[in-house]
């Protein structure tokens, strides 16, 4: 996109924090996950900084950056600005008491949303092996068949990709404000 992605703005501020603010109510503790790349200062938020040994393996690194410290990771990127708190708590309730993995499912494109999911501890060795290996975290959740969540409302799933995709969510997102408001 030729630019970093979390901090762009749909919600008044930049997703990075919106993303964290909406996970506040479900989790004990939030962090941003960042890489090398990213060294703005961010007063408020915890941040878990991407290892070097896990570096460039995509959602892979976040997860396995964060297995360091913690056992269960919910890990929501900031790639899906329509994602909202009603489908989030919903997600959460599906994978309350449970360690196994359990990750959005995009039905129309049959395939895992990887940053969008809950990461058990039971997953970490088999994660570290499979990054080990040179393989991806989708490949991976497909392996193993991941629990799937399938969301009530596809649309939380549209990844901002591009700068053109960043406008359209843009104007969805002030549309749907608009309405609320009358």
């Amino acid at each position: 996109m030729g630019q970093d992605k979390s901090l762009l703005e749909y919600h008044g501020r930049a997703q990075r924090y919106h993303v964290a603010d909406m996970l506040r109510p479900f989790c004990d503790e939030v962090y941003l996950s960042l890489n090398a790349s990213q060294t703005e200062e961010t007063p408020g938020y915890r941040v878990i900084r991407d290892a070097p040994g896990f570096a460039n393996g995509g959602p892979m690194t976040a997860l396995l950056s964060a297995y360091r410290t913690h056992k269960n990771i919910l890990l929501i990127g900031c790639d899906y600005p329509l994602l909202t708190r009603e489908e989030l708590a919903r997600f959460i309730d599906s994978i309350v008491n449970s360690d196994v993995p359990k990750v959005f499912y995009n039905e129309a494109e049959q395939c895992y949303e990887p940053l969008l999911g809950f990461y058990g501890g039971v997953f970490f060795h088999d994660l570290l092996s499979h990054f080990r290996n040179g393989g991806s975290l989708q490949r991976l959740l497909t392996e193993i068949a991941c629990d799937r969540y399938l969301p009530l409302n596809k649309d939380v799933m549209r990844s901002v990709d591009d700068k053109k995709g960043s406008k359209v969510i843009g104007e969805i997102i002030a549309a749907q404000k608009k309405t609320k408001h009358q």
